[in-house]
């Protein structure tokens, strides 16, 4: 059950509850009201409730929360995880590629985009072997 309390000094009222995963969080409520806290403890707890039960699946969640991220930070993490797996050329090689295609999250790339991308590359006279290449790597930044 979540707890609503004020602590010293200040004017919100905080809400301690635990998450699906059984940590404890605790939080500001951003209002000074007590029956409105105390209504978001609620709320907090029947989603806590949904994701236990399996109606809202985490992992989803977590997709669509790493979707939103800027495409940078995945670039970045593509290039750290990539490192020590595979030459240097053919992953600097793909992150031009994503950086030029223009993204600016995940949730972006989608298979219109990115079929636009290689007819594009098509109609500038580029081989069919770079085209592969190029729809090779973008797939292997998605994985």
């Amino acid at each position: 059950m979540a707890t609503v309390f004020k602590r010293q000094d200040k004017r919100n009222w905080y809400i301690d509850y635990f998450d699906h995963t059984g940590k404890r969080i605790s939080r500001s409520s951003n209002t000074t009201d007590k029956a409105a806290a105390t209504r978001i403890a609620n709320k907090l707890e029947a989603e806590v409730a949904l994701r236990v039960d399996g109606v809202i699946d985490v992992r989803a969640e977590d997709k669509a929360k790493l979707a939103t991220l800027p495409i940078k930070i995945h670039l970045d993490a593509y290039r750290s995880a990539r490192t020590s797996k595979s030459g240097s050329d053919h992953i600097e090689a793909t992150i031009t590629i994503i950086e030029k295609m223009g993204f600016n999250s995940l949730g972006e790339i989608t298979a219109d985009k990115v079929n636009n991308y290689t007819l594009a590359l098509g109609t500038e006279g580029r081989a069919l072997r770079t085209i592969a290449a190029h729809i090779q790597a973008i797939k292997g930044f998605t994985r």
